[in-house]
């Protein structure tokens, strides 16, 4: 948003509805991730599309940032699904899991904006 306000642009944030907190097992509501991510990529790729076509260079240069990290985020996500998949009748392994994922720690970019 800082960007924006930089060019004199206007944000506005409506409400945004709440997730789906109900799933069939857990490889339900692990498809229901990924498939999410897969949104979320398109809705980035059809604002970078904006932007190209826009010739907005400085929106462009941002949503860089944001496809190359759901190349990971999607990447992530279907390597946690195939974990999931091959572990659902095991809960031992699910554990593991979930111990696996406790460890992972965020690092924020340095270059945003």
């Amino acid at each position: 948003m800082i960007m924006y306000s930089k060019k004199n642009g206007v944000v506005e944030l409506e409400a945004i509805p709440k997730p789906n907190t109900k799933f069939e097992d857990i490889i339900d509501a692990f498809e229901k991730g990924y498939e999410h991510e897969q949104l979320v990529t398109s809705r980035i790729y059809e604002l970078a599309d904006l932007a190209s076509e826009e010739r907005e260079h400085s929106t462009m240069s941002l949503l860089r940032w944001f496809i190359d990290e759901q190349v990971e985020e999607e990447n992530n996500f279907s390597s946690l699904l195939k974990r999931v998949k091959r572990s659902k009748e095991n809960p031992a392994a699910l554990y593991m899991m979930d111990d696996d994922l406790a460890t992972k720690v965020f690092t924020p970019p340095t270059n945003q904006q």
